[in-house]
C-alpha cells in the first residue's frame, strides 16, 4: 500500500553506524553479537532481538520509534493527502479495497487522533457506496474511530468534534436517543470569543488581524445557519406559512452575503430541502421554484469548482482554508457530489406529485445532461 512503510531498522543501523565511523565488527562486539548479525540486520535478512533495540537506541543517541523507522503520527499535510486521494477513488466497485486499506492505517496509527477521526469521516460520508446491506456495520466503525479520538485524544477542540461526530453515527444507525444524550451533555462554548480577541488585536494596531478573525467567525455562522435552515424547514412542514418564512430569510441571508458562491453546495441542499419540504406541504408552484433553483446552481459556471472560496468581502479567509483539514476541499469529491445531485430527483417521493408538471420535467431533463466534469456543462432548463 502506498500509505505503507516498512519498518527499516536495517537502514537506520548502517546510516548511523556509517556517521559515527564504526565498522561492523566494533558494532557487533560492543552489542555482544556476531558481525555476520550486524550484517544481516544491515541488509534487511534479519532483526536485532527486541531487548537490543534500547541499548542499540542509548548507543545511537535517539529514541526506539527513530530506529525503527516508525511514524506514530502523520502531518496534517499527509492526512489531507490521504483523505482526497481516497476520496478521488473511491465508488462501489473500489470500496471494499480502500475500506481495507483504511482499516490497515487505522491499525498502523492507532494514536494518531487527526488520522482517526479524518478516516472516520471518510467512513461516514462514504458509507452508501459500501456493498448493500453493509452501511450499517461501517457506520458503527466511524462511530468506533471517533469514540477513540474523543475519549483518548488530547486535543480538547478535536475531542469535541469527534463527540458532535459521534452523534451524526448514531443518527444514521437510527439511534436518537444516544444523540440526544451525547448533544445534550456537551458543555456549551463561550460566547463569540472571536470579538473579544478581535478587539485585542485591533488594540494592538493589528487591524487587519482583527478582520481576518471576525471574517472566519462571521464565515462560520453562515455555514451554521445553512445546516440550520434545512432541518427547521422540513419541521415546519403542514404549516405553510412558517415554511414560506423560513425560506425567505433563508434567501435573504444568501443573497446578502452571496452564499451561492461563498459555499456551493450549502445553498444547493437548502434549495433541494426546501423544495421537499414545500412539495411534502402541497405548495407545488413555490416546491417548482426552488427545484428552478436547485438546477440553477448546479448548472451554472460560478458554482464551480466545488470548493470552499472567499470574494471581495470575505477577502481574509485563506489562511483559515489553509488551515483546516481538508483544505479548500469538500468531503467528497466532485465526482460523486455531481452524481447525487443527478439522481436526487428520482428517488424522492416528495415529487411524485410534481412528475407531470412540465416545470418539473425541464429541470430533470438539464440535470440529465450535467457531465461529471471540472466543467460541468448541459443544456439549458427550457
Amino acid at each position: 500500500m502506498n500509505d505503507m512503510k516498512e519498518l527499516s531498522i536495517g537502514n537506520k543501523i548502517s546510516m548511523r553506524r556509517k556517521t559515527m565511523g564504526l565498522t561492523q565488527e566494533e558494532l557487533a562486539s560492543y552489542l555482544g553479537v556476531s558481525k555476520p548479525a550486524v550484517s544481516k540486520w544491515e541488509s534487511g535478512q534479519s532483526y536485532p532481538d527486541i531487548t537490543l533495540l534500547p541499548v542499540l537506541a542509548a548507543y545511537f543517541n535517539c529514541s526506539v520509534d527513530d530506529l525503527l523507522g516508525y511514524e506514530p503520527q502523520l502531518p496534517k499535510e499527509r492526512i489531507r493527502q490521504i483523505y482526497l486521494r481516497f476520496c478521488e477513488e473511491v465508488s462501489p466497485a473500489t470500496f471494499p479495497q480502500l475500506h481495507a486499506e483504511c482499516g490497515e492505517l487505522c491499525k498502523k496509527y492507532y494514536s494518531c487522533w487527526q488520522l482517526l477521526f479524518t478516516m472516520g469521516q471518510w467512513l461516514l460520508n462514504h458509507a452508501n457506496l459500501a456493498p448493500p446491506n453493509e452501511a450499517p456495520k461501517i457506520m458503527e466503525e466511524a462511530l468506533h474511530l471517533f469514540a477513540r479520538v474523543g475519549s483518548a485524544g488530547e486535543d480538547p477542540v478535536l475531542a469535541r468534534q469527534a463527540i458532535i461526530m459521534r452523534a451524526c453515527c448514531h443518527l444514521g444507525l437510527g439511534q436518537p436517543l444516544e444523540t440526544i444524550e451525547l448533544l445534550d451533555g456537551m458543555e456549551e462554548s463561550p460566547r463569540c470569543p472571536e470579538v473579544v480577541l478581535a478587539q485585542a488585536h485591533q488594540m494592538r494596531g493589528d487591524e487587519e488581524k482583527a478582520q481576518e478573525i471576525l471574517q472566519v467567525s462571521l464565515y462560520n455562522c453562515l455555514v451554521e445557519l445553512y445546516n440550520i435552515f434545512p432541518n427547521l424547514a422540513y419541521l415546519y412542514v403542514g404549516n405553510p406559512e412558517k415554511l414560506k418564512a423560513c425560506v425567505q430569510r433563508a434567501n435573504a441571508v444568501s443573497a446578502a452575503f452571496s452564499f451561492g458562491e461563498l459555499h456551493p453546495i450549502l445553498q444547493i441542499s437548502f434549495a433541494y430541502s426546501a423544495a421537499t419540504a414545500y412539495a411534502m406541504s402541497g405548495l407545488k408552484e413555490e416546491a417548482l421554484t426552488m427545484l428552478e433553483e436547485y438546477a440553477h446552481l448546479i448548472l451554472s459556471q460560478k458554482t464551480y469548482p466545488l470548493q470552499l472560496k472567499g470574494d471581495a468581502f470575505f477577502d481574509k479567509l485563506d489562511r483559515y482554508f489553509s488551515s483546516l483539514e481538508l483544505g479548500t476541499a469538500l468531503p467528497r469529491s466532485e465526482d460523486a457530489i455531481l452524481e447525487s445531485f443527478k439522481g436526487a430527483l428520482e428517488g424522492n417521493p416528495a415529487f411524485v406529485s410534481l412528475t407531470e408538471e412540465p416545470r418539473f420535467q425541464a429541470v430533470c431533463r438539464g440535470l440529465a445532461h450535467l457531465s461529471v466534469s471540472p466543467s460541468p456543462k448541459a443544456s439549458p432548463l427550457h
